[in-house]
């Protein structure tokens, strides 16, 4: 059994198929669940300044302890990668390779991080803590796709 909070599964798949006369085609499918998040606090007691010196560090949230990881988790994550390369066998003492390798394949802007962090770190003259404007937003995103085309020699 897992703990709560754990991040549960992944799966990556490779594979190259090299065909006759020099020509190659591979993959790569990564998937995993959505890691979990944390809710990052100020501790509530503003005469507490030994601990609020810090900031936003402890794990309350809403002047609330929540256990770490188990504030939310992000969304199913999966990209595929595509290449295919071709040999050419020079005469000489050498081999020529030329390869695309398309990242992203499928253009999927899915979220990888975000703002984990509740409140400024300031306390209201009431004692309540300022709010963060950015918890919970997105700050990291799948890149878009890429390509890249290199020529390799070896001899």
């Amino acid at each position: 059994q897992f703990a709560k909070g754990v991040m549960r599964n992944s799966f990556n798949a490779t594979g190259v198929y090299y065909f006759p006369r020099g020509l190659q085609m591979g993959g790569v499918l990564s998937a995993a669940t959505g890691a979990p998040l944390s809710c990052l606090g100020t501790y509530p007691d503003p005469n507490a300044t030994m601990l609020n010196s810090q900031g936003a560090v402890t794990h309350y949230c809403n002047g609330k302890l929540v256990p770490q990881g188990q504030t939310w988790r992000a969304p199913f994550f999966w990209q595929l990668d595509l290449s295919v390369a071709y040999d050419f066998h020079l005469k000489s003492a050498g081999q020529l390779t030329l390869s695309l390798a398309v990242f992203n394949v499928t253009n999927r802007s899915g979220i990888t991080s975000r703002n984990m962090v509740a409140d400024s770190g300031q306390f209201r003259p009431d004692g309540s803590l300022v709010p963060s404007p950015t918890c919970f937003l997105v700050n990291g995103l799948q890149g878009p796709r890429s390509t890249m085309l290199y020529l390799r020699y070896r001899y």
